[in-house]
């Protein structure tokens, strides 16, 4: 009787062991990414305030552990007369309040970004702004589809790399309506820390 104790104790020690082994696995494989809900004080974004009734109405991406480059859409990228894809740093974003919110991804799914990045970095040009998809989520309707990756707006280019590095949890009813605070909703997100964004501050996303 005690061998066969002794057995299935050295059997479920094991499994116990092989299991938390895959998770470990797993965890090491895992990556960071952030997203950044800013209040910039531009005319543009204070309309949108008027119209909201929320604090914060430009969302970005950030896919690494520093704030060298913060992707989004704009109404103005400096490449495009009607914005696009644009690649922020602080100091276009210098004097905005900030929410920051972190989520894990996949080792694979952190390389699928790093690519998608770098695809509308070299096809800039080629995005703009979806002033169609901005009437939808100012007033909360869907009146106009919108399922070209190239013309966007902050919220539906930040949803669709979610989406790309495999972050589930948004109704897909209601996509075309979402405002950028109402993305970080999602339970997979953690709080991280809010302040104002500056240009002297130090470039690791612990300080910002």
């Amino acid at each position: 009787m005690s061998d066969v104790l002794e057995k299935d104790t050295v059997e479920s020690f094991s499994l116990g062991l092989e299991k938390w082994m895959h998770v470990s696995d797993v965890m090491e494989d895992m990556k960071t990414i952030y997203v950044l809900l800013t209040d910039t004080k531009t005319l543009f974004n204070r309309l949108s305030t008027k119209v909201t009734k929320q604090n914060y109405n430009h969302i970005s991406l950030i896919i690494d552990n520093n704030l060298d480059e913060i992707y989004t859409f704009s109404l103005s990228n400096g490449v495009n007369i009607f914005g696009g894809f644009q690649v922020e740093d602080r100091e276009d974003l210098n004097g905005s309040r900030y929410r920051l919110y972190a989520v894990e991804v996949t080792e694979a799914a952190h390389l699928k970004l790093t690519n998608k990045i770098s695809e509308y970095k070299e096809n800039i040009a080629n995005t703009s702004y979806s002033f169609k998809s901005l009437v939808n989520a100012l007033f909360k309707t869907d009146i106009f589809d919108n399922e070209d990756e190239s013309n966007m707006i902050c919220s539906l280019f930040v949803l669709s790399m979610l989406t790309e590095a495999g972050v589930e949890g948004f109704d897909k009813k209601s996509v075309a309506k979402l405002r950028p605070n109402e993305l970080i909703r999602s339970k997979k997100f953690r709080y991280v820390r809010r302040g104002t964004i500056s240009t002297t501050m130090n470039v690791s996303i612990e300080w910002i």
